[in-house]
């Protein structure tokens, strides 16, 4: 899967980076996570590759979230969503290439399976977090 990190050699001390991931992990908002971003890019210099990517799945846990969702798992050649609200997420994924269905029915929680089977080509970690980042981050920020 997407893979994130702050590596040692971008923020040396432990208590920094620490701090660093609990800002990210705690983050409620996109201007948060922005300003994680900023305040690294300000203390440390441009952002690695690993925290760069770090960010993005922030991102995409934050919009999901905002949409409903609960979770997501990659079991190939789906992504499967977890979700309370399927109108928001059918909404948001509207026009992506592949095929979006809701499956099943609602569980005791009340949420429901969608799935999305993208092309081969875009189940790599990297293309698929692209795509979620478009399709899911601005309906989440519109809500």
């Amino acid at each position: 899967g997407l893979k994130g990190s702050i590596p040692r050699g971008y923020i040396p001390s432990d208590q920094r980076r620490m701090e660093a991931h609990r800002r990210i992990a705690q983050a409620r908002g996109f201007d948060a996570l922005e300003k994680v971003r900023t305040d690294l890019k300000g203390a440390y210099g441009e952002l690695p590759k690993a925290v760069d990517s770090l960010l993005e799945i922030a991102e995409i846990r934050l919009a999901s979230a905002l949409l409903g969702v609960r979770s997501v798992l990659v079991k190939n050649p789906d992504v499967i969503f977890r979700t309370s609200d399927a109108q928001s997420l059918e909404g948001a994924m509207q026009g992506v290439k592949g095929t979006v269905r809701v499956v099943g029915e609602r569980d005791s929680n009340g949420d429901i399976q969608v799935y999305y089977r993208p092309p081969k080509s875009y189940l790599n970690p990297s293309s698929l977090a692209a795509i979620l980042r478009k399709r899911l981050l601005p309906v989440a920020k519109a809500k």
